[in-house]
């Protein structure tokens, strides 16, 4: 009896896998579902379609690219995008079923793709609008100068992302100590040097350049979170529970959560 029991199931299971791809319904559904999860993997935010938590993880060094030098601050900056993620979840709790889930995934989408044009925006303006390297300033700090900026030739004409692009070796940028929008110097990139920097009054760069735009990218990186974490983020784990007929819901669940 056991053995025909295992038997009945077995071939149940199979028709069942089989039936989930020959019903229009459940095969629709299975589509729909594994869509939102690409859809969000391509955010980069959940661990969807191979990607990870690129937001969260990088978000200390997408600060340093905006102009913000120090680690310690850019980790502690973005500590604000880590409690806006539970923000935006308890958001979700409130708002799933008053307002529906086609809305709340709409409204994410287009939220944080406002976000990503801002955070893409900060983060050119950043790259073009880099404060100079000085001769002067440089020199200033002698055998400290940057390589590949001693072999340019006598007056180089460089900035201060082509000082950090310098690779034999690599190149950090020392700020004025006036004001870090002004010509800086660009030296060998290590530990005694960055001291030396500091011990100058300048600030040591070497992800990213002096910019004002600092702000805009942490706005930028909270939006992007608090848009996501509400919709994208919960909303097709949800779905996933409620769309398939019955009979279909494991299997199917199963799938849909294999995509990610």
């Amino acid at each position: 009896m056991a053995l025909d029991a295992q038997n009945s199931w077995t071939s149940c299971s199979a028709t069942v896998h089989i039936d989930v791809y020959i019903s229009r319904i459940a095969s629709l559904a299975l589509q729909k579902s594994q869509g939102a999860r690409c859809r969000s993997g391509a955010s980069g935010v959940p661990t969807v379609c191979g990607q990870k938590n690129t937001v969260m993880y990088y978000s200390p060094t997408i600060l340093q690219l905006a102009g913000i030098a120090s680690n310690q601050t850019a980790l502690l900056l973005s500590l604000v995008t880590a409690g806006l993620n539970v923000l935006g979840t308890i958001i979700n709790i409130y708002f799933i079923d008053r307002t529906g889930r086609k809305k709340l995934l709409v409204v994410s989408l287009i939220g944080f793709i406002l976000s990503l044009g801002i955070l893409s925006a900060v983060l050119q303006e950043a790259a073009t609008h880099c404060p100079p390297v000085s001769v002067t300033d440089t020199s200033h700090f002698g055998p400290h100068t940057c390589p590949d900026y001693r072999s340019a030739g006598p007056s180089p004409v460089w900035d201060c992302m082509k000082c950090l692009q310098a690779s034999s070796p690599g190149c950090g940028f020392c700020s004025s100590p006036k004001n870090k929008m002004l010509p800086g110097a660009c030296l060998i990139s290590n530990s005694t040097v960055k001291d030396v920097c500091h011990g100058e009054g300048g600030d040591w760069y070497t992800r990213g350049c002096p910019s004002s735009f600092g702000s805009l990218a942490l706005l930028g990186l909270a939006l992007y979170i608090l848009f996501f974490s509400p919709g994208m983020g919960p909303v097709p784990w949800i779905m996933n529970s409620e769309i398939y007929p019955l009979q279909y819901c494991g299997i199917c669940g199963g799938i849909a959560a294999t995509t990610n």
